[in-house]
């Protein structure tokens, strides 16, 4: 998960950058952000949980923990 951390970290750095310089060249923007979202799609690739499962899991381990809660 370090990675898309690292991603993240570029990406806002990316967009600070565009907002200090007005003169920001297009050409470069495109150029970068064309690489962080092929960077994305490898680490998002690499990420070994399914979003959908770990959104089933998610919502059942708060069903467990709303049950548990209720019994005390």
């Amino acid at each position: 998960m370090s990675e898309l951390a690292a991603l993240t970290n570029d990406i806002g750095s990316l967009i600070i950058r565009m907002k200090i310089n007005t003169e920001f060249p297009i050409a470069e923007y495109e150029k970068k952000l064309l690489a962080l979202h092929g960077r994305y799609r490898v680490e998002l690739g690499d990420f070994p949980y399914d979003m959908l499962l770990t959104e089933h899991l998610r919502a059942k381990t708060q069903r467990k923990l709303n049950t548990m809660l209720r019994a005390e």
